[in-house]
């Protein structure tokens, strides 16, 4: 048998995994438990630098404009609710950015939209007053980082429909998913979204060019 981290390995990367291991007689097992924690003595904790603001004065979309073209998109899949685990489709999404990733804008995080409302999972102390409004505001409720595993088991419980799930998603998350809601395994729409720039998006990209032009000419 071979042993990989459920939360770390996407499900893509854990099907080829288990396809390949197929061949040679040996099997896979995706472990949910964070074995880490009993083998890693001063293991450093989850970055909890707050969270910020990112304005539609940079965005040129509101976090709610978002959602809404994010369950449009969904909906033709036939699917009600969507699990986003990609961190810069988040920050995307929510019009926030972090520091926890060396020279990326993102934040440790999960963000589930369904037709019942909005859940991002995170670690409360990277929430400020300030960002804790912005999302009430946008009807976005804030639940502790590990609660979401919870929260899956109990889905078919507190929202109707089906969970639309990425394969690039974690192994741990899809295997909950499959089993405790009706879930499809559909590419994120996000994505698509993303690469498509408004107006504001490509003004800011011109104007980051140009200081990195000039950076890179007085170095």
């Amino acid at each position: 048998k071979v042993g990989i981290d459920g939360w770390v390995n996407s499900h893509q990367e854990a099907q080829g995994l288990y396809n390949e291991l197929k061949t040679y007689g040996l099997s896979l097992e995706s472990m949910t438990e964070d074995i880490f924690t009993t083998l890693w003595e001063d293991r450093p904790s989850m970055p909890q630098t707050p969270v910020f603001i990112l304005g539609e004065e940079l965005t040129g979309a509101s976090c709610t404009e978002k959602i809404n073209r994010i369950r449009e998109a969904i909906s033709k899949n036939g699917a009600s609710a969507i699990i986003l685990s990609a961190l810069d489709e988040i920050a995307w999404t929510l019009n926030l950015r972090g520091d926890d990733v060396h020279c990326n804008p993102v934040f440790i995080s999960y963000l589930l939209i369904s037709e019942e409302g909005y859940t991002l999972y995170i670690l409360e102390e990277k929430i400020t007053d300030e960002v804790r409004s912005y999302l009430k505001e946008h009807r976005v409720e804030i639940k502790t980082y590990p609660s979401l595993a919870e929260d899956i088991r109990t889905f078919k419980e507190k929202h109707r429909g089906v969970l639309q799930i990425s394969p690039l998603t974690n192994e741990a998350l899809y295997n909950l998913s499959s089993t405790y809601a009706d879930a499809i395994v559909v590419p994120s729409p996000v994505a698509l979204m993303k690469a498509v720039k408004n107006e504001i998006e490509q003004a800011g990209f011109r104007k980051a060019m140009e200081r990195d032009g000039v950076a890179l000419v007085k170095f």
